[in-house]
């Protein structure tokens, strides 16, 4: 039986998280800079994200393989990036 579910879980392919981090990246400068001129668009994200979370379950859980743990020390370039579209998305709501 555990043979059986290892035997499985090593032919499953390997979760890689930037999609993941580009999808929310993504949403968040749409939410940033969009806000303004379509005042609907946080509950839309937020619905969303909601189904986003569903779908990410699902995908760790079932598609791909376990993944072990490792220890980071932060989000990497992601963080960067994210500073860049908030200074970008001050200066479009002041633009428009």
């Amino acid at each position: 039986m555990i043979k059986a579910q290892v035997a499985i879980e090593v032919g499953k392919p390997t979760y890689e998280p930037f999609d993941d981090y580009l999808e929310i990246v993504t949403n968040y400068s749409y939410l940033v800079m969009l806000s303004s001129c379509f005042p609907i668009a946080p509950v839309l994200i937020l619905l969303a994200h909601f189904i986003e979370v569903i779908h990410d379950k699902y995908k760790i859980l079932f598609i791909y393989e376990r993944a072990l743990p490792k220890k980071f020390q932060g989000i990497g370039f992601w963080k960067q990036l994210l500073v860049g579209i908030t200074y970008f998305s001050i200066l479009t709501v002041l633009i428009f």
